[in-house]
């Protein structure tokens, strides 16, 4: 799966820098290493605590034609305590491992949608839905200590 990301990856990158190379592998390589530096590729079981994983987690799914949905409830979600318990670096590792995990997801649909029509590029996008629910939401929330 990793090695999918990175290729769609490549493949967006490589096109928002006008096919030059130099500039794709330079891009490429930065954002391998952002993310290494921030474990987004590591198993969340393994480097999150549980308790952390079970406060702030993402409920994923599919909709009956098969697209990936992600709901987080935000609003239930006390953040500035998970700042105050967990601290501000594994608060942003868990909000990393959530979005690679809806990268993944979505990479998935769009590979299975996009089967013997054509190559998968950013514009080959067949869906993914995000549903936040922010009731209860304050900015405060948000604040740390830091």
């Amino acid at each position: 799966m990793i090695l999918q990301g990175l290729c769609l990856m490549f493949g967006i990158i490589f096109s928002a820098h006008k096919l030059k190379p130099d500039k794709t592998e330079t891009m490429i390589r930065k954002s391998v290493i952002w993310r290494q530096e921030n474990r987004i590729h590591s198993n969340p079981q393994e480097e999150l605590p549980p308790d952390l994983m079970e406060k702030y987690k993402t409920i994923f799914s599919k909709t009956k034609n098969g697209i990936p949905i992600g709901y987080i409830k935000v609003g239930a979600m006390d953040t500035k305590q998970g700042f105050s318990e967990y601290g501000l670096q594994r608060m942003v590792q868990l909000w990393n491992v959530t979005f690679f995990r809806m990268e993944e997801e979505m990479i998935a649909y769009n590979k299975a949608q996009n089967i013997g029509t054509t190559k998968i590029t950013c514009d080959s996008v067949k869906g993914l839905i995000v549903l936040v629910d922010i009731k209860g939401f304050s900015a405060g929330h948000l604040l740390s200590s830091n």
